[in-house]
């Protein structure tokens, strides 16, 4: 059981820590190319360097959350990052003026959010492992 543990906190940081960097990596190019003309699609209703900020910042707080639960600090900020990224990938695809522009990009929008939800789930271990380790010391 605590390898299934293992491997399921494994893939709420790697889930996590991509969809992270990737948002951090599409930000940092607009904000150092000047250019802030990230096309969102309808997706949310920020657009220019405001887009370019807050996608920055959403990335760099995944960061640092996977890293802090890695390094078992401060560990139930996953989770609350985790119920974000879902919540906000959901808002983002399905609750917005967002059209997909084809059969396979829906099939990619729901996989992602269908990740996010597992990642989730997984990432509900770490509040899990906290209390394990509390009891242990008792």
């Amino acid at each position: 059981m605590k390898i299934l543990h293992a491997l399921m906190r494994a893939y709420a940081y790697i889930y996590h820590f991509l969809l992270a960097a990737a948002l951090t990596g599409i930000a940092t190019v607009a904000y150092l190319s000047g250019v802030h003309n990230i096309n969102t699609g309808g997706m949310m209703t920020l657009t220019g360097l405001q887009l370019t900020q807050c996608l920055l910042g959403i990335g760099l707080m995944g960061i640092v959350a996977v890293l802090l639960a890695v390094f078992g600090i401060l560990r139930f900020l996953f989770p609350i990052y985790a119920a974000g990224a879902a919540f906000t990938l959901f808002r983002w695809f399905f609750a917005s003026g967002y059209r997909f522009g084809s059969m396979e990009a829906f099939q990619w929008g729901i996989a992602l959010f269908v990740g996010a939800l597992g990642a989730l789930l997984c990432s509900l271990l770490e509040l899990k492992a906290r209390d394990r380790k509390r009891s242990r010391s008792i």
